[in-house]
């Protein structure tokens, strides 16, 4: 989890958001206070339940920072799948139950959930380890 939360804030970093806005600029970018939020959430970033909050697709606060596009869904999604299906030991039903909104996000998750070969390398590898 450590090296998600890490990977997210140094992400952050290079990111600047609109001076003076509010949560969006008017033209729907992320704005100072969103961008708080956001590097908050991060921060913070350290049990099941954010992971949890991650992939549901909850938008409060909007992690994505409207359209900003601060999530990376296609380098977040393998960290998260191998978190959720190795440590957490989620199932795709599990997973299915904790989706609020569909997101790219949990489609690559769920996507990666459902290619086999996937699956039997993610196991073979933690037998291994």
């Amino acid at each position: 989890m450590d090296e998600i939360r890490k990977y997210m804030l140094h992400r952050l970093m290079s990111f600047k958001p609109r001076k003076n806005t509010g949560y969006y600029d008017e033209d729907g970018h992320c704005g100072e206070k969103l961008f708080s939020e956001i590097l908050g959430f991060w921060s913070n970033f350290k049990t099941y339940k954010d992971i949890l909050y991650v992939f549901s697709g909850e938008n409060e606060p909007d992690l994505t920072g409207g359209r900003s596009y601060l999530l990376p869904e296609s380098k977040l999604a393998p960290m998260l799948f191998y978190y959720l299906f190795n440590t957490m030991h989620y199932t795709l039903e599990q997973l299915d139950r904790e989706i609020c909104n569909n997101t790219l996000l949990n489609q690559l998750i769920v996507d990666m959930y459902h290619d086999k070969s996937l699956i039997r390398e993610t196991k073979i590898n933690s037998i291994i380890n």
